[in-house]
């Protein structure tokens, strides 16, 4: 009696759940019926991985857009003030300077002749100089007077060379404030009395005006230079180049 061949070739058992025997290395089928590739690959360094946002830094927070800088602040009126009363006070100066001036040499130039310790040619040469200090005096008032409208109209650039001009003036006041000094120690030493009394009164008041001069501008410098002063010029510089005024 002769047996039907059994599935699956000689000497393999069948198998009782009635499947086929695997014969060869096909590609199997997934759960769902969809190919099994292999395991997913992991992300490459600096990529999200799956599922996840993509990383992407905070945006640059840029300055505040500018706006109206406010009204102008009391220090830098004042400050302008005080650069308009400094005007005032040169020109004082170059009028007491001029009228003793020219007394003094009218007086030389009763007295001089054509020699060469006392000659006119030095009374004419003292006129001119007199004549070039006072013409400097109200030219640096006059530039004062600029600066301090720019100032009071918000120009930073104005404030900066306040900065520098009462730096040099503030040099000039020392200097002035050593001579007259010494133009009061030299009036104790004078040949008459009148002359004693006329450098002693000269020497007074340039006395007194390189003070007053000195904390004018002091003043100035420590009043453009507060904190909110410095806010209201930059404030007030980017909203004019915006347009704004």
């Amino acid at each position: 009696m002769t047996y039907p061949p059994q599935p699956g070739g000689y000497g393999q058992q069948p198998d009782p759940y009635g499947q086929q025997p695997v014969t060869g290395v096909p590609s199997s089928p997934g759960p769902y019926g969809q190919p099994v590739t292999g395991p997913p690959t992991s992300p490459g360094y600096g990529q999200p991985a799956y599922g996840q946002p993509a990383y992407s830094p905070p945006p640059f927070a840029g300055p505040p857009p500018a706006q109206d800088p406010g009204p102008r602040p009391g220090a830098v009126t004042a400050a302008g003030m005080l650069m308009v009363g400094t005007t005032v006070l040169f020109v004082l100066l170059a009028g007491i300077g001029l009228f003793a001036g020219l007394k003094s040499i009218s007086e030389d130039e009763k007295t001089c002749s054509g020699d060469y310790y006392n000659s006119c040619d030095d009374v004419t040469a003292g006129k001119v100089t007199l004549i070039i200090m006072a013409a400097v005096f109200i030219l640096a008032a006059m530039g004062i007077i600029a600066l301090a409208l720019g100032v009071l109209r918000g120009r930073n650039g104005a404030r900066i060379t306040a900065y520098v001009v009462y730096g040099l003036f503030g040099v000039y006041a020392l200097c002035g404030l050593g001579g007259s000094l010494l133009v009061l120690i030299g009036s104790s030493s004078a040949s008459s009395s009148s002359d004693a009394s006329t450098m002693g009164m000269g020497g007074g008041i340039a006395l007194i005006a390189m003070l007053v001069l000195l904390i004018i501008l002091g003043s100035t410098i420590v009043l453009l230079s507060l904190k909110p002063v410095n806010t209201w010029f930059r404030e007030t510089q980017r909203a004019r180049a915006a347009g704004i005024i």
